[in-house]
């Protein structure tokens, strides 16, 4: 789990923290790190060592356009190449989401997966079934795996479009060679029975307090 942000403000997101909780609940293994603290001191993640071809999942929270650069970057460090064309079946899913994932356009070349809206659900499940196949013996071919995981719920796979740019930015053509043309942003799951609130707290942390408490009482910056 790769969060775009630098540690002193990406520690203190709720974002990561309520999804990395979600997985670490289900029994899924998350590594972490952050913009500034991936490939120093010769380590890679924060709470391990670990070579791309041991992992099944990248996930990158993206949570400002700002933090562009800085997912590019993390991608090279943990030594995978940057398009996902160039990405072979040996190597880890990426999939990008946060807030600015909203519109996946401009990083969509570097990712196999783009979370629309609400993670937790769908990341999971984009796990679980990584975990079946690898439990199952099935040889891993990302294709075939692209295409099974494109039907859950707020699930882009940019590999699937066809989309035409104008000389402005704007979609111009827009066409879907997998059966699911439309997207819809997945909705916030209900914030009583999944609470979003701090889990892990840091004096580092853009707060610079030893212990502070937020809770998230709509999604967005509120």
């Amino acid at each position: 789990m790769l969060n775009a942000n630098p540690f002193s403000w990406g520690v203190a997101n709720l974002g990561w923290q309520c999804l990395t909780e979600y997985l670490l609940d289900r029994e899924i293994n998350v590594l972490l790190a952050f913009a500034d603290t991936i490939g120093r001191q010769g380590r890679t993640f924060l709470n391990g060592p670990a070579h791309p071809e041991s992992i099944d999942v990248i996930g990158v929270s993206v949570p400002f356009e700002d933090t562009y650069l800085n997912v590019l970057r993390m991608l090279q460090a943990v030594g995978l190449p940057l398009l996902a064309r160039d990405r072979g079946d040996e190597l880890p899913i990426v999939v990008l989401g946060g807030m600015s994932m909203i519109n996946p356009i401009p990083l969509e070349r570097f990712a196999d997966v783009v979370v629309i809206g609400e993670g937790r659900e769908a990341v999971h499940g984009i796990v679980k079934r990584r975990a079946e196949w690898r439990e199952a013996g099935r040889p891993f071919r990302k294709p075939e795996f692209l295409l099974e995981i494109a039907e859950l719920p707020g699930v882009y796979i940019p590999s699937h479009y066809d989309i035409t740019l104008d000389q402005d930015g704007y979609v111009e053509e827009f066409a879907c060679r997998s059966g699911h043309p439309l997207v819809d942003a997945n909705i916030v799951l209900d914030l009583t029975q999944y609470p979003i609130t701090s889990k892990w707290t840091s004096e580092y942390a853009l707060y610079e307090y030893d212990d502070y408490f937020s809770v998230m009482a709509a999604m967005g910056c509120h």
